[in-house]
């Protein structure tokens, strides 16, 4: 019996990976959507009203003349990046929220954008060097990329809970997710899936857009960036709550990690 125990306690639990990502969501919707419309939601719609002002001319029409000045340029890359940063800020915020949830507390909007803007700084940190290193693997060869996605999946919330300072959360990481990385390969495409899907729905939302009004541009630049905010509305919650469901099933699988023990670090 000891042997099976000890065989079951070496497997990530993915339906509880599954119900950690929704549950939480579902008991607190208007906290942790709130809170992504506020850091993904708003800053996706702005990013999507620059985009069309760089994308079509003055008249409407698709051309090169659109991109008039390079300050234009340089706003809409800062603005990205900043969408990114901001994405960071939600994991964290996120992860504060599901473990408060999955202790049995109520997590408010504002405890959870405090706790998130408490831990920015090495957020947004840890979210830019692993977007490089990730994309670059992509870029060269993409399997190493997706093997840096998978050994990394948990730096973020490593940083949150237990304090690792920014390099030594990609260490962190690596170790939690060792034993267990193609289940949470797996767990990672299928929340890429589950976003694509969301964002192809809003998509075509903008497509119907485009084939009920007179002027197909005019009728794009006004809900890109309502389809925008909604996009990331949605989809935010589902991919921080996912990773940090997944670091609590780590901790509990490799040391016994209650959510309470995790929550404590909060008080």
């Amino acid at each position: 019996m000891a042997t099976i125990a000890e065989t079951r306690r070496q497997t990530l639990d993915i339906g509880a990976v599954v119900r950690g990502t929704f549950a939480p969501l579902g008991r607190n919707p208007a906290t942790f959507f709130g809170l992504s419309f506020l850091l993904a939601g708003l800053p996706r719609a702005l990013l999507s009203w620059m985009q069309m002002g760089l994308g079509f001319g003055p008249a409407g029409a698709f051309g090169a003349a659109a991109i008039s000045t390079p300050g234009k340029v340089l706003a809409f890359f800062v603005v990205g990046l900043g969408v990114w940063a901001l994405g960071g800020v939600l994991q964290a915020a996120m992860i504060y929220g599901v473990v408060e949830d999955l202790n049995g507390r109520r997590p408010t909007l504002g405890a959870c954008l405090s706790t998130g803007l408490r831990f920015a700084l090495p957020v947004i940190a840890i979210s830019w060097l692993f977007g490089f290193a990730v994309g670059c693997g992509l870029v060269l060869l993409i399997v190493p990329g997706l093997m840096l996605m998978t050994r990394w999946a948990v730096s973020i919330p490593a940083e949150v809970i237990e304090r690792t300072g920014v390099f030594r959360a990609f260490a962190r990481s690596r170790d939690l997710v060792r034993g267990s990385r193609w289940a949470i390969f797996a767990l990672l495409v299928a929340l890429a899936i589950a976003a694509f899907a969301v964002q192809m729905t809003f998509g075509a939302l903008l497509g119907g857009v485009m084939m009920a009004n007179p002027n197909p541009l005019a009728g794009i630049r006004a809900s890109a960036p309502i389809i925008g905010a909604l996009a990331g509305t949605f989809i935010g919650p589902v991919g921080a709550a996912g990773v940090a469901s997944i670091y609590v099933e780590l901790r509990t699988l490799k040391e016994g990690a209650e959510p309470a023990s995790l929550a404590a670090v909060f008080d």
